[in-house]
C-alpha cells in the first residue's frame, strides 16, 4: 500500500465544486454537516460493541483529488513493459520504498516516483516462474516479501526486490487484503465436501506456507450475480477484520482468532425489488444494444431468483492506520461506490465519493482498488486504450476531526 510523505491536503468546502465537479454549490456540501458522530459504547462479556449513527448522516470526510502523485501504464516502447488488461494490477509499496505492480504472470518493480526499473518472473511452472497471473503481494520483515498466485496455491518468496528465492505451495488460498505484514497472511482453508454452506475455516501461515495457528470459522460472501460481494476477512496491523456485508457491521478479532470488538451503524439494508432487478441489469446493457435484445434481458430478469435486499456493503480494506473502509452496493443513479471510512477503535469518521472523479486523458471513470492513509490506488484506461494504475491524493474536509493515527 503507498503511503503519502506530505501531510493530507486541506480544502475549504468552497473549493471543492472547482476541484472535482460533483458538487453543485456550497450549500449542498455545508448542508451535510461537519462535526464528527461520537458512537455509542458498551461492553458485553468482554467484547466492545460500537453502535454509530447512520452513515447517510455521516459528514464527508474526504475528496479524491484528481491529480495523481504517481502513474504507471500507458503506452511504451517496449510493450512487455505495458500494463496488460487481463492483469490484476494494482500497486503496493515495499519496505525500502520500491513499488511492485503486478502485471499478469510478471511483477514490474518500479522506484518511488514511478520509473521502471526491472520485470521479476515469467509465465511458466518452474521455481522462477508464476502458473497463473499474481494477484496479491504482501511485505514481510527486513527486505522478504510475496508475490501470490490468483489460481493454484502458489506464492514467490523475494528476499529482496531483486532476488526471488522459490515458490511455495500451500493448501487452500490467500485471502485478498489478508496481508498482516509481518511475514504472515490469513489463509482460507478448502469447504467441507461434507457441509459447504459451513463458515469458512480460516488459518494463519508464514512466508514458507507453514500453519502457524487456526484462527477459526468465519463467514464469507457467497456468490451472487447481481452485486460484487468482496467483503470476508481481512488483515490489518495486529489485528483481522472480517464481515460478509448482509449487515452494517464488521468484527475485529486477535491473531488468535478471538473477537473483540462488533462495530455496527443505525443503517439496514433495502429491499431489493424487481423494478431494481430491471433497471440493475438495463444499467449493465451496452449502449446500442438492438432494443429487442435489451426487451429479452429485461423479460428474462423476472424469471431470475433475486435477492431480498441489498447488501449492506461490498467490499471491507483496512489501512496501515487500521482503518477500515466499506463500499456500499454502486446505486442506480451512479457509476461507483460510495465509501464510510471508520477510525481504528471502529468510530465512524465520514464518507467519501467516489461518484464522479475524472483524470486527464483517461477514457472513462477510475476503478478504486486500495485506500491508504492519505490516497488511493486507481486503476483507469487512457485514451489509447491503455491500462494505468495511479495513486491519487485524499484531501481531508475543513471541519473534519484530524486524521486517525
Amino acid at each position: 500500500m503507498i503511503t503519502a510523505s506530505t501531510n493530507p491536503t486541506k480544502l475549504h468546502p468552497a473549493s471543492l465544486a472547482t476541484v472535482l465537479g460533483i458538487f453543485c454549490s456550497l450549500q449542498a456540501v455545508s448542508s451535510v454537516g461537519l462535526s464528527a458522530q461520537q458512537p455509542l459504547r458498551r461492553d458485553s462479556a468482554g467484547i466492545e460493541i460500537v453502535t454509530n449513527g447512520s452513515i447517510a448522516d455521516a459528514p464527508l470526510r474526504y475528496i479524491v483529488l484528481p491529480r495523481p502523485i504517481i502513474d504507471i501504464g500507458g503506452l511504451s516502447e517496449n510493450v512487455d513493459n505495458e500494463l496488460r488488461d487481463d492483469a490484476i494490477v494494482s500497486i503496493a509499496r515495499l519496505q525500502w520504498g520500491e513499488l511492485a505492480v503486478p502485471n499478469g504472470h510478471t511483477l514490474q518493480m518500479h522506484d518511488g516516483a514511478g520509473r521502471w526499473l526491472r520485470t521479476l518472473g515469467q509465465r511458466g511452472v518452474g521455481p522462477r516462474e508464476f502458473r497463473q497471473v499474481i494477484y496479491e503481494t504482501c511485505t514481510g520483515v527486513d527486505r522478504e516479501f510475496v508475490a501470490v498466485e490468483a489460481g493454484p496455491s502458489r506464492m514467490a518468496v523475494f528476499e529482496d526486490p531483486y532476488t526471488l528465492s522459490g515458490t511455495v505451495r500451500y493448501d487452500g488460498r490467500i485471502a485478498e487484503n489478508g496481508c498482516l505484514h509481518d511475514g504472515t497472511l490469513v489463509l482460507q482453508l478448502e469447504r467441507d465436501a461434507e457441509n459447504p454452506d459451513a463458515p469458512a475455516r480460516y488459518v494463519l501461515v508464514n512466508f514458507r506456507g507453514e500453519v502457524l495457528r487456526e484462527l477459526g470459522r468465519f463467514p464469507v460472501y457467497g456468490y451472487n450475480r447481481f452485486f460484487e460481494r468482496r467483503a470476508h476477512l481481512v488483515g490489518g496491523r495486529g489485528r483481522l477484520l472480517g464481515g460478509d456485508g448482509s449487515t452494517f457491521e464488521y468484527r475485529q478479532y486477535d491473531l488468535f482468532g478471538r473477537l473483540v470488538r462488533i462495530v455496527r451503524t443505525a443503517d439496514q439494508p433495502q429491499p431489493f425489488t424487481a423494478a431494481d432487478l430491471r433497471e440493475l441489469i438495463r444499467k449493465r446493457i451496452p449502449a446500442g444494444t438492438p432494443s429487442s435484445v435489451v426487451d429479452q434481458a429485461l423479460r428474462r430478469a423476472n424469471g431470475l431468483d433475486r435477492p431480498e435486499r441489498w447488501p449492506a456493503y461490498t467490499r471491507l480494506q483496512v489501512d496501515e492506520a487500521n482503518r477500515v473502509w466499506i463500499a456500499e452496493p454502486v446505486s442506480l443513479s451512479s457509476t461507483a461506490a460510495s465509501w464510510a471510512v471508520f477510525d481504528s477503535t471502529g468510530a465512524l469518521l465520514g464518507r467519501v465519493e467516489t461518484d464522479g472523479v475524472a483524470l486527464p486523458g483517461a477514457a472513462a471513470a477510475p476503478i478504486f482498488l486500495r485506500w491508504g492513509v492519505q490516497e488511493v490506488v486507481v486503476r483507469y484506461f487512457d485514451s489509447d486504450g491503455a491500462i494505468h494504475v495511479a495513486v491519487l491524493p485524499l484531501g481531508t474536509i475543513v471541519g473534519s476531526s484530524p486524521v486517525d493515527q
